[in-house]
């Protein structure tokens, strides 16, 4: 029977008014559960298809279920049962590689690629997408490099999703260069073609790239989404460009009806970007101006006081942030630590101390570095 011997009592109980499903029922069912990755609905399923027999000795349900695990990243239940399936097709394997790259186990989703070719199963452009991926997580450059060589024998190269998979290594490796020649071969290119180009130029330190590659995205006709506006942000702090900031924050102001743009993360972003620029009363009204306050609101514009020395300003935040209820976390912590060292009070330094202690903030390498000042 193909099923998780060892935890099948810890499956749900099937209610006993759901009569006993079909096969087709039952992979219908698991696609949408896998679609809206509805782990506990999976299970109520797999319990079903147990305890109703359905699910014995059925390669094809059995496939379908481990997928759909592998999708919700319950990945014990799916490699269990990946593991009693003995004719593994390539929509299995696809499924259970993609879901350790996807659920920080990229390990594993090598090992699993590597068993996938030895067992004479063709990788395809499902495949290498998160294989590349789990390189790029891992830094195995060399490796990383041998399957792009792979992806060009098998003439996976022109496929934009595999394409982006490689500008994304390449960019997690440091290697702007290999990126860029990458990117100047794709015959085609889509929006997540342009942002990795962006983002990977701005966390390589190379804002001004960013720049550039988003005035071609322009003349290529392509509209920039939020994800366009976080990279921009950050070169825009990166290289201290004001006036480019506050375009960018205009322009979220104007398309302010667009949910995607005007969400709590991109408003934390114009704000932290305000910072980075030594903006601070830009950045003050656009938080006083926020409904809803987040921890990552808060720390935004106390690290950003922090970093600019006005130590009692983030005194006074901190402060109104403990009595409005919101929670401080490790960042906090750092930024008001190091306010304390800027005034030397040592006094509320021991009292900051002595939060950090009794929330276990101490185990932090930040937090610990400025408690050692």
């Amino acid at each position: 029977m193909l099923l998780l011997k060892t935890t099948a009592t810890l499956l749900p109980k099937p209610c006993s008014t759901i009569t006993t499903l079909d096969s087709l029922q039952c992979g219908t069912l698991l696609q949408s559960l896998t679609n809206s990755k509805s782990l506990t609905q999976a299970l109520q399923l797999h319990a079903n298809v147990t305890t109703g027999g359905t699910l014995s000795r059925n390669t094809y349900l059995a496939t379908k279920l481990a997928a759909c695990y592998a999708a919700c990243g319950h990945m014990p239940y799916a490699q269990h049962i990946f593991h009693q399936i003995v004719l593994k097709n390539s929509f299995l394997w696809n499924s259970m590689i993609r879901g350790y790259a996807c659920n920080n186990s990229p390990s594993k989703a090598l090992v699993l690629y590597r068993e996938m070719l030895h067992f004479g199963h063709k990788p395809d452009n499902f495949t290498y997408p998160f294989v590349l991926k789990a390189c790029g997580d891992l830094l195995l450059r060399e490796i990383g490099g041998k399957v792009h060589a792979l992806v060009v024998v098998g003439g996976l190269e022109e496929d934009v999703y595999v394409g982006n998979s490689i500008l994304s290594m390449y960019f997690k490796f440091g290697d702007v260069a290999a990126a860029r020649v990458m990117f100047d071969k794709m015959p085609v290119r889509d929006l997540t073609s342009w942002n990795t180009m962006m983002s990977g130029f701005v966390k390589n330190g190379e804002a001004r790239g960013a720049f550039e590659v988003f005035g071609d995205m322009r003349r290529d006709g392509f509209v920039g989404d939020g994800i366009t506006l976080l990279a921009l942000l950050s070169a825009c702090g990166d290289v201290m460009d004001l006036k480019a900031g506050r375009e960018i924050h205009g322009y979220v102001v104007r398309n302010g009806g667009n949910r995607r743009l005007c969400n709590g993360f991109l408003m934390n972003s114009i704000i932290c970007m305000y910072c980075n620029c030594e903006s601070m009363s830009f950045a003050r009204n656009l938080f006083e101006g926020l409904r809803v306050k987040d921890v990552v609101s808060w720390n935004s514009l106390i690290s950003g006081y922090e970093k600019c020395g006005d130590a009692f300003l983030v005194l006074e935040l901190f402060g109104r942030m403990v009595v409005v209820g919101a929670v401080p976390d490790e960042v906090t912590v750092t930024s008001v630590l190091g306010a304390c060292n800027q005034i030397s009070a040592l006094r509320l330094g021991a009292s900051v101390q002595s939060y950090v202690v009794k929330r276990g903030y101490g185990v932090n390498v930040a937090v610990g570095t400025v408690l050692s000042v």
